[in-house]
């Protein structure tokens, strides 16, 4: 997602989906249907991929559209445990 954050956007978290039955399914949907895609900037914060449960994604999106950074929003949601 980088720094930008749509308002009047749909958000879908695919991970549910994509973990358990089939990887990238989410994705390969929406590219064949031509929607725009995003991904959560894990990397770019942590140096790292962090998997997250859905609470965590609807809490950094509910931050970041409160005004605060990529950076402070998943330092406020993700557990401590997950960044080790």
């Amino acid at each position: 997602l980088g720094d930008v954050y749509k308002r009047q956007t749909y958000y879908i978290i695919g991970g549910l989906v994509d973990r358990t039955i089939q990887k990238n399914s989410t994705l390969i949907y929406a590219q064949n249907h031509e929607i725009e895609t995003k991904r959560l900037p894990m990397i770019e914060v942590f140096g790292k991929h962090v998997v997250l449960n859905v609470n965590h994604v609807i809490d950094a999106l509910l931050h970041v559209n409160a005004g605060q950074s990529w950076e402070e929003a998943l330092m406020s949601v993700i557990p401590q445990r997950k960044l080790n």
